[in-house]
């Protein structure tokens, strides 16, 4: 019957379907004007459009067309992409999986595992399979993390498929799922020097964020790798799990590597972990650091005394840094922690030293500097009224801010102490109502974000000015204020008030394919700042709005002059914002684009939001892997010369010049 079937289609001619010609993969964004068509497609959010191509003969738009998915924006129609997740082309393959991962959809595991290839002799999924891997945990949960921390057929060879393993496992982590199996895995990963640095360098991150995990019995092996691990990043982290853990049997190995050590980021990480051991016991290794060339260094030795000093050193202390030639936040550090700790009746001490603090607040030039200085005030609550007094209508918005999240950590203070709680708070409110009058965004926006955030602060309650801000919605231009009019929207939420909600941007700046064309793949840009050069080279394929939108704005001379205003010791340095303080946005947004890149080693550049698709300016350089990062943020360039540079600038340090070189 089967032959009569085939011999009746034969003869009809007509009817005959030439066989479509296999079309070799070929991804070449710059050259090829559909591919370009379709970011701007996908850069005004036209799906219908781009969807069209999902199954198309080309390898390479299908590709494309999977682009929009990998930023978790079309959840509902997530089940377009599972015929891709078996494609035959490995690019587009790979491309799908990572998209439907993104979307975190529980229902997507299901089509993820009868995508991975158990048998795989010749290993030509292995890049596929990590990724599912990956993928499962973004869409999973605890029986997920069971069934990743059970495989025990990949060894030491198998590393493509571990890091996918230990990727998996991470998501988890980040939704607060682990268990004692996962543990015992990612430490394994860890401690052993025989695998590849990218899988410790992940697990060792997994340790050091993780919460509550009891890595009791891995006491030497820690202090063997911040002792002498040859790679900076284990020991940074090390030093991080050490801390976590707030075990006192770490003291005497943090004490001796603080001694010996000659990396900064490791340094810098031993000092947060000195923060959590007994006072008496590191305060003298911990002192020899204020006269570090690093100020980094410097201002976080000094804070250890003002967050951990005692009575009995606080004049000491005092008598040997009033005098010598330390910069200012150091001196304001040791300044606060006398007047924290001496007893009352060392009033001119104390006086002298809170004298000090006011002074340079009242005297410096730099809003920088005033900025970190009411940081510094902020934990002596008594004096928060001086906080509220550098609120002023024409002050630097940085100031502006500051004040805010400073009248916050004097709240917080006065409520852990039990003293000066009602100054505070009403200093506080004084605050706000200057915040209400002035309508400046950022501290707008910083304001709603304190009073939504009501850890050890009854602030919240005491709020009784909510109605007066919701006429100040209608007054803010969006999508260039739109942080602001989120904030503001769900701190009116959280009052029960349900006529208000978050909204998203709706102008998006159109892709320029001109621009675009003028790239190459070596295409790079020179960044000159006041700390020194360093050069960036862009992820075109992965990220073409992102670097297209970066690229106009250097040439347009937008971000010289721009101020590094955020600064995370071993985290990132963030720039880019035409107000100084984080809250400047453009009058339009770009996409998200959340591709197959992780924040996997120091001096990626990735684009600071807001949420998704409300990047515009801002961007950041990391300074070590931060892989919680991984998905969330757009990554559309890397340092390639000059991560040195990177390590140094601190906040008040500006952007000269970009070149870009093409």
């Amino acid at each position: 019957m089967s032959c009569i079937v085939l011999l009746t289609i034969g003869c009809e001619k007509k009817k005959v379907v030439p066989k479509k010609v296999a079309i070799p993969y070929q991804y070449a964004p710059l050259t090829d004007t559909t591919i370009q068509k379709m970011i701007a497609w996908e850069q005004v959010g036209d799906i219908d459009k781009t969807d069209q191509y999902l199954f198309h003969n080309n390898p390479a738009f299908r590709y494309q067309a999977v682009h929009p998915y990998t930023t978790p924006r079309y959840q509902e129609r997530v089940a377009n992409l599972f015929p891709l997740l078996q494609d035959t082309i490995p690019e587009v393959r790979r491309q799908a999986i990572y998209a439907v991962g993104q979307s975190a959809d529980k229902n997507a595991i299901e089509h993820l595992q009868l995508a991975y290839h158990a048998w795989d002799s010749f290993k030509v999924n292995v890049r596929a399979n990590s990724l599912i891997l990956e993928a499962i945990g973004k869409c999973g949960a605890r029986p997920q993390l069971d069934q990743l921390a059970s495989i025990k057929t990949f060894d030491i060879a198998d590393s493509t498929l571990i890091l996918g393993q230990v990727r998996g496992m991470f998501q988890l982590l980040l939704k607060g799922i682990h268990s004692e199996d996962a543990v015992e895995k990612i430490s394994t990963y860890f401690f052993s020097p025989q695998y590849p640095l990218s899988i410790r360098q992940l697990a060792g991150y997994y340790l050091l964020r993780g919460k509550s995990l009891n890595l009791d019995k891995y006491e030497f092996a820690l202090g063997k790798i911040l002792r002498s691990d040859e790679h900076y990043t284990l020991r940074t982290y090390a030093a991080g799990v050490m801390a976590n853990s707030g075990s006192n049997k770490y003291v005497n190995a943090l004490k001796e590597q603080l001694g010996r050590e000659q990396n900064d980021q490791v340094k810098l990480n031993i000092l947060r972990a000195m923060y959590k051991m007994p006072y008496s016991r590191v305060k003298n290794d911990v002192y020899k650091e204020i006269r570090n060339p690093n100020v980094q260094i410097s201002r976080m030795a000094a804070r250890f005394f003002l967050l951990n000093g005692q009575q009995e050193d606080a004049a000491e202390f005092w008598d040997k840094v009033k005098n010598q030639n330390l910069d200012n936040i150091t001196t304001a550090n040791f300044a606060a922690a006398t007047a924290k700790n001496l007893p009352f009746y060392y009033a001119l001490t104390r006086n002298a030293a809170i004298n000090k603090i006011l002074s340079k607040l009242r005297t410096s030039a730099d809003p920088y500097e005033k900025a970190q200085l009411l940081q510094v005030l902020a934990e002596l609550p008594e004096y928060s009224k001086n906080i509220v007094e550098h609120y002023k209508s024409d002050a630097h918005p940085v100031i502006k801010s500051q004040t805010v999240f400073s009248i916050q950590k004097a709240v917080q203070v006065a409520n852990k102490d039990r003293k000066y709680v009602n100054t505070a708070n009403t200093n506080a409110l004084r605050l706000f109502d200057k915040i209400i009058q002035d309508k400046d965004i950022g501290a707008l926006a910083a304001m709603a974000y304190v009073l939504r955030d009501t850890a050890a602060t009854n602030l919240h309650q005491q709020f009784r000015r909510a109605h007066r801000l919701k006429p100040i919605l209608d007054s803010l231009s969006l999508p260039a204020e739109l942080e602001t009019y989120n904030e503001i929207a769900m701190l009116l939420n959280s009052y029960g008030d349900k006529t208000v909600s978050v909204v998203k941007a709706s102008t998006f700046k159109s892709f320029d394919q001109s621009l675009f064309q003028k790239l190459s793949s070596t295409t790079s840009a020179i960044v000159e700042t006041t700390a020194g050069t360093f050069e960036i080279k862009f992820y075109i394929d992965e990220s073409p709005i992102s670097v297209s939108n970066f690229i106009s704005l250097a040439e347009a001379g937008y971000y010289n002059d721009k101020i590094f205003h955020r600064v995370v010791p071993n985290f990132v340095i963030q720039t880019g914002c035409h107000r100084g303080d984080g809250y400047g946005s453009q009058e339009y947004v770009i996409r998200s684009e959340l591709g197959p890149l992780h924040y996997e080693k120091a001096g990626q550049v990735g684009m600071a939001s807001a949420g998704i698709d409300t990047e515009s300016s801002q961007w950041f350089v990391t300074h070590i892997p931060v892989f919680h990062l991984d998905g969330r943020y757009t990554i559309f360039a890397h340092i390639v010369n000059g991560m040195d540079v990177v390590n140094k600038i601190n906040v008040g340090d500006k952007i000269i010049s970009i070149k870009i070189n093409y």
